[in-house]
C-alpha cells in the first residue's frame, strides 16, 4: 500500500499523524495532498503518514477504513529502539488490518524520500495519531474506533471538516444553496462508497450501514453515529467552518465525545470554508498544526507525572477538558 512521509525539517518529529485525503470517498491521492501534508508537518513538527487509500466505488467501505487502520499499525508496531523509515523499511513484519493491499506500507516519494531516515528513532514512547479531512476525516474517526476496540493507542484524532450523516440531514446542509459541498452530491458520495446498503440511520442499534469486521473481528463503522459509545476512543481535534455545510455533523461529533466523557477540542476559524486544507495560507491549517504542537507538551508532562512516583493516585487528567 503506498504512502508518503512528510517529515519537518531539521528536527526530530514531535509525534507520527496518520493521514487520510479528501475526495468524496472517490477522488484524490497522496500526490495530490502532497502540498497540504508537507506544510502540515512542517508547521506542526510532526511526521505526516499520508495514504494512498483504496477509492470508491471500485473500492467500496470498508477498504478504505482497513487501509487507514494498517498503516496505523504499520506505524505503531514498530520494536523499541527501531526506527520507522521513509522507504517503510524497518525490522518486523506489521499486522494487517485484513483486506487486499494489505501489509507492509511502500513509502512512494513524499518529502525527503529516497535514502531511508528514521521517522521516530526509538518507537517508544512516540505519540501516534490519525487524521484527515472532509471524506478522510470520516475514514480517521471510524478507523479511531477501531483502534480503540484493537487497543492500538493513539493521542488524538485529528479531523478537518468531516461528515457523519450519510443523509445530510443537518440543517447546516441546507443553508445555502451555493455552498460546497451540496447535499445531494454528498449523498451520491455516500451511496458510492457505501454501495447498495444505503439505509441510513443515527441509531446505533438499527441495521448496519455497511459495515465490515477484520480478521480479528474488529467492528469497522462507515461513520461514528453506528457506535454504541464513543467511550474510550482517542481525544479530538476538530476543526470547521461556521459556513459549511458540514457543520452540524461536526458540532454534534464534539458534544457526543463530550457525553461519552472523551475531551475534544473544536475549532472553527472565520471564513474557513470546506476545502481549505489545499490552502495551506488559509488559517485552518495553521490552527490544525497549532493545536498539534500545544498536544505534545501536554503529553510530556502527563508521562512526567506518571513516572514520579506517588502513593496514591486518581484519574489521568485529559488532555483537553471538554468546553
Amino acid at each position: 500500500m503506498p504512502v508518503r512521509v512528510h517529515l519537518p525539517e531539521g528536527r526530530a518529529p514531535a509525534g507520527l499523524l496518520v493521514w487520510a485525503h479528501g475526495g468524496s470517498w472517490q477522488h484524490g491521492s497522496a500526490a495530490e495532498w502532497h502540498h497540504t501534508t508537507t506544510a502540515l508537518a512542517a508547521r506542526s513538527g510532526w511526521a505526516v503518514i499520508s495514504v494512498d487509500y483504496r477509492l470508491a466505488p471500485r473500492h467500496r467501505h470498508p477498504s478504505a477504513v482497513q487501509d487507514v487502520l494498517t498503516a496505523l499499525t504499520w506505524a505503531h508496531d514498530g520494536t523499541p529502539g527501531t526506527p520507522l523509515a521513509v522507504d517503510g523499511s524497518r525490522a518486523g513484519t506489521p499486522r494487517a488490518a485484513g483486506g487486499s493491499r494489505a501489509g507492509n506500507p511502500r513509502a512512494a516519494g513524499g518529502s525527503r524520500a529516497g535514502t531511508p531516515r528514521a521517522v521516530g528513532g526509538d518507537r517508544a514512547g512516540i505519540p501516534l495519531a490519525v487524521g484527515g479531512d472532509s471524506a478522510g476525516g470520516t475514514i480517521a474517526a471510524v478507523a479511531a474506533l477501531a483502534a480503540r476496540d484493537r487497543g492500538l493507542p493513539l493521542v488524538a484524532q485529528v479531523l478537518a471538516y468531516p461528515p457523519f450523516d450519510p443523509d445530510c440531514a443537518a440543517p447546516s446542509y441546507h443553508r445555502s444553496p451555493s455552498a460546497f459541498p451540496q447535499a445531494a452530491a454528498l449523498r451520491g458520495a455516500w451511496r458510492a462508497w457505501l454501495g447498495d446498503n444505503t439505509a441510513t440511520t443515527h441509531d446505533a442499534a438499527a441495521p448496519d450501514i455497511g459495515g465490515g469486521t477484520t480478521a480479528d473481528r474488529t467492528r469497522l463503522y462507515a461513520t461514528p453515529w453506528q457506535a454504541p459509545t464513543l467511550e474510550g476512543v482517542a481525544p479530538a481535534i476538530l476543526a470547521v467552518g461556521r459556513d459549511d455545510p458540514v457543520h452540524d455533523d461536526v458540532v454534534t461529533y464534539a458534544r457526543r465525545l463530550h457525553a461519552d466523557g472523551v475531551p475534544a477540542r473544536l475549532l472553527r476559524p472565520s471564513g474557513a470554508r470546506h476545502g481549505d486544507m489545499l490552502r495551506p495560507d488559509r488559517p485552518l491549517l495553521h490552527q490544525l498544526a497549532a493545536a498539534l504542537r500545544e498536544l505534545t507538551p501536554s503529553l510530556e508532562e502527563r508521562n512526567d507525572h506518571e513516572r514520579r512516583p506517588c502513593p496514591t493516585r486518581g484519574p489521568r487528567p485529559p488532555l483537553h477538558r471538554p468546553a
